[in-house]
């Protein structure tokens, strides 16, 4: 009988350090820009997660206190906010035009955010904490979940646990490894691997979008086409000819994109 206590034993703490192992390595992928604080935009807020107290900023765009649709958008590597507000500026205003809120929120340790180092599982706590406060403080008739590049990780995770009306996802990662390559098909690498989205979506009934460029160079094309397979509920995916990384939503077009969203929400 003890044997099987100490084998428990044994597993529960290979699991723990496990998760901080991948964490470790998951959080070598984050590359925030710089930020200085001071110059914080007025509505741009500061939430603070239920379990690590972590900052998310969080902005809101179009009015708030509306009753109608809301779209949470979770941003790629390298940017944060006001850069994503700045590139897909005419994206979100005809989102807005059409009576969308539009939710940004960045990671902890991105934009105004002075706390720990971004990891996998501090994305997971952010989109849960924004996700409280957009069923809380907004009037909300229909949730769709938005993910771009890594930020589809934290959006297919709240996807498989919150009832969403439909999810999109542009230049989306499978996992960590196909990230790079497409032909890890041993079990022990994989039992290592990070940012699992081909078994997270498995958990996903909601509709789903996806888009990714045909020429990514940092996320390789084959991985998105793993990641549909295990889509449950697929509503369309376009593979974007001689498209890269964050050419995607442009060279298919951003009224396309617009139209695409707009009939796919009704």
């Amino acid at each position: 009988m003890w044997i099987w206590v100490v084998v428990i034993v044994v597993l529960v703490i290979g699991f723990v350090f496990l998760k901080k192992i991948q964490d470790f390595v998951s959080g070598l992928f984050f590359q925030p820009p710089y930020f200085e604080r001071s110059f914080m935009s007025p509505d741009t807020v500061i939430l603070k997660t239920k379990k690590s107290k972590l900052e998310i900023p969080i902005r809101v765009i179009g009015n708030m206190y509306n009753e109608g649709p809301v779209i949470i958008y979770s941003h790629g590597n390298a940017t944060d906010i006001p850069n994503v507000h700045a590139a897909f500026y005419d994206l979100f205003t005809e989102f807005v035009s059409l009576g969308f809120r539009v939710v940004l929120y960045d990671y902890s340790g991105y934009g105004a955010s002075r706390t720990a180092k971004t990891t996998e599982t501090s994305t997971l706590e952010a989109i849960e904490c924004v996700y409280d406060f957009v069923i809380k403080e907004l009037s909300v008739t229909k949730l769709f979940l938005f993910g771009n590049s890594i930020g589809s990780v934290p959006t297919v995770y709240l996807a498989g646990k919150k009832n969403v009306h439909g999810v999109i996802l542009t230049s989306p990662i499978a996992s960590g490894l196909r990230c790079f390559y497409n032909g890890f098909g041993s079990n022990f690498l994989e039992f290592f691997d990070i940012f699992v989205n081909m078994r997270m979506i498995k958990k996903v009934r909601a509709p789903v979008i996806m888009l990714h460029g045909t020429n990514d160079e940092v996320i390789s094309f084959a991985s998105s086409k793993v990641l549909w397979k295990n889509v449950p509920n697929k509503y369309s995916y376009f593979a974007v000819k001689e498209s890269d990384h964050n050419g995607v939503l442009y060279d298919f077009g951003i009224k396309n994109f617009v139209d695409l969203v707009f009939e796919f929400t009704k």
